[in-house]
């Protein structure tokens, strides 16, 4: 879970997805440890439509701030 707003905008052949997690998110302290993300329909109730794993990133609360984009090309 992001804090703020998600931008999704389409251009002709794409769909660009980003998301930012703040200096206080998903905690004000302590280190967070991500290593997957994901696209969902929704908040609730949802259907995961893509999903990546990659190497651990260390999420320092309070001081690091991370940024996750997609680019969905459409064919």
């Amino acid at each position: 879970t992001g804090t703020g707003t998600p931008i999704c905008y389409a251009h002709s052949t794409s769909v660009v997805y980003s998301w930012t997690w703040g200096p206080n998110a998903p905690v004000a302290s302590g280190t967070t440890r991500i290593c997957e993300a994901g696209i969902f329909n929704a908040a609730t109730g949802v259907t995961m439509l893509s999903r990546v794993n990659f190497s651990e990133v260390d999420k320092v609360g309070g001081a690091d701030s991370l940024s996750i984009q997609w680019i969905v090309s459409l064919v």
